[in-house]
């Protein structure tokens, strides 16, 4: 939201103008996709990272 606001005062207008399809969208619901999506991505990352970093706690069977 930092650049849509401050840095790229254009962005948002520009944003809503072409993703309106007879909806009611507006700046509100674009940062809750925004953070509804941060969210999730960090939900992710977090379980492959726990993924990588678990122990291993099968037996080694060497036949």
């Amino acid at each position: 939201m930092l650049y849509s606001t401050e840095i790229n005062s254009d962005f948002l207008p520009q944003l809503l103008d072409s993703m309106n399809g007879g909806f009611n969208i507006n700046e509100g619901l674009i940062a809750f996709i925004v953070a509804i999506m941060g969210f999730a991505t960090t939900l992710v990352s977090t379980l492959v990272v726990m993924q990588l970093f678990k122990n291993n706690r099968n037996i080694n069977q060497n036949k």
